[in-house]
């Protein structure tokens, strides 16, 4: 089924890149329709909002083209800029560089304890020990992909949103056009987390206890079903 012309303005609009893998976009789309009972003509705005939350969802080495997002040079630079328009990205992994090694092994373990005591107490129906112990925050270091290349990013001021132990890997965001220097390094001086949106929840992503992929290789995605998509 042929994707309507509203659809595809839509995407280029909303995540102009990287540039959407038209193959995904359109099993996407015809399983939203079908599944769903949906018409473009009426139901415009719920097949928008599904298709958005399927993208967030995915992840970005299969619902996008390669190599349109981040400069596929970008390894080789010393300076530069990520280029516009923003370009959205997912978090492969997330480092807390303000505290001691010890002091995150420590607090892990805490939780790790903490969450088998919980298990416990719910089991036997006694108290547990209270709220599992969050990591000490100072600045993070990430890693961001854009589905088919790989840059480090630090914090250059404090994003509440972001939270080692609370964000999952996989979580999107779209950093600002920022000056990149020091061994690519990119400052994300304000990154707009894809969660300060409408519905935070729908932003549980991939390779995370809280939201597993359904599909993993291109052209053969099994798309997810959830009624906060349509919220």
């Amino acid at each position: 089924m042929a994707v309507p012309p509203q659809v595809l303005q839509w995407i280029t609009q909303t995540y102009p890149k990287p540039k959407i893998d038209p193959d995904w976009l359109v099993e996407c789309y015809d399983w939203i329709v079908g599944t769903h009972g949906l018409d473009p003509a009426r139901d415009l705005h719920q097949i928008l909002q599904m298709i958005d939350g399927q993208l967030l969802e995915s992840s970005l080495n299969d619902s996008t083209v390669h190599y349109t997002g981040l400069p596929r040079n970008i390894g080789q630079a010393k300076k530069g800029t990520i280029g516009v328009p923003p370009v959205l990205v997912q978090i492969t992994s997330i480092t807390e560089i303000g505290h001691s090694a010890f002091t995150l092994q420590s607090t892990r373990q805490t939780r790790v304890d903490r969450a088998d005591l919980a298990g416990l107490a719910e089991e036997d129906g006694g108290e547990d020990d209270g709220p599992i112990p969050r990591y000490p925050r100072s600045m993070l270091q990430f890693r961001i992909s854009d589905g088919s290349t790989e840059i480090d990013a630090i914090e250059y001021r404090k994003i509440p949103e972001l939270e080692l132990g609370e964000t999952p890997l996989g979580y999107k965001v779209c950093p600002e056009d920022k000056y990149m220097e020091h061994d690519l390094t990119l400052l994300i001086y304000s990154a707009a987390p894809l969660e300060r949106r409408e519905s935070p929840t729908r932003y549980c992503l991939p390779g995370t206890q809280q939201c597993h992929p359904e599909g993993t290789s291109r052209g053969r995605a099994r798309w997810r079903s959830r009624d906060n998509l349509l919220a």
